[in-house]
């Protein structure tokens, strides 16, 4: 590969891997986003309250209120209207659970604050959660630009080093065995003598290749994330990402020593 043609795919390799170096760091927003739901989700569905008991005989006729006498008629709504009712009067549910687990907050000051405390609280779980799959959607909506930007960047490489490929062709064609004064190590110093030289190609083939299956692993975990994804799915998807079963470390060091 002449000076020209090697300058030029080192270039275009350089502005490959910087696109992969942005793709790793959505990738690990994502994931702080997708524990941050996980987690959001989780605080949501936990267990309805016991209303049998004195203490919240109590609390009810303590915060005697009207969002509390729709929660009662309600029924106490269990984890499945909880989630399908999200974006309702959760603040109650919590404040409640929390009064019965703390009792000393029915007492003096702790009380007069509580309602309000609690409400912001719950509301920002709930924001969390709205906020924390946006914020997914975002990032998987980048990253399939970004993927586009490699496809391309790829493309660009194998033209590159064919038109490298062709030329050389076109040298040896035109030599003639019996005339020529061109000496043998001037010909063989035309031809890719290091293995890096060839290795570009197929380095952007293979860590496309794997950047891709991560990105497409992440699009379908966001598509279905929802308020009815199970907790033992929530766990699986976390690991997954975290993970990243599709890219090789190892190939990956190799691609930045190329660079280096």
């Amino acid at each position: 590969m002449d000076t020209e043609t090697k300058g030029k795919v080192v270039h275009l390799f350089s502005q490959f891997m910087a696109r992969v170096a942005k793709f790793d760091e959505l990738a690990a927003a994502g994931n702080t986003f997708l524990v941050s739901f996980r987690q959001g989700l989780e605080f949501i569905r936990r267990p309805s309250i016991e209303n049998t008991s004195e203490l919240f005989e109590k609390v009810i006729k303590a915060n005697n209120t009207h969002r509390m006498q729709s929660y009662i008629k309600a029924g106490y709504a269990h984890t499945s209207v909880r989630a399908e009712n999200l974006n309702k009067s959760y603040d109650i549910i919590y404040a409640s659970s929390c009064v019965v687990f703390h009792p000393e907050y029915l007492c003096g000051s702790h009380y007069d604050g509580l309602t309000f405390v609690l409400v912001s609280v719950f509301g920002d779980v709930r924001t969390e959660v709205n906020t924390s799959h946006i914020q997914l959607l975002n990032i998987t909506s980048k990253a399939k630009d970004i993927i586009s930007e490699l496809e391309c960047l790829v493309e660009d490489v194998r033209m590159a080093i064919e038109a490298a490929s062709e030329t050389i062709q076109d040298f040896d064609h035109d030599l003639d065995p019996e005339s020529s004064t061109s000496s043998e190590e001037e010909i063989v110093s035309f031809v890719p003598k290091k293995p890096e030289d060839i290795d570009y190609a197929t380095m952007v083939a293979v860590v496309y290749s794997m950047v891709k299956q991560d990105y497409v692993m992440q699009e379908r975990i966001v598509s279905a994330l929802n308020l009815k994804t199970s907790s033992g799915e929530l766990e699986s998807y976390c690991l997954m990402w975290s993970l990243r079963p599709f890219v090789n470390d190892e190939i990956m060091h190799q691609a930045w020593r190329l660079i280096s």
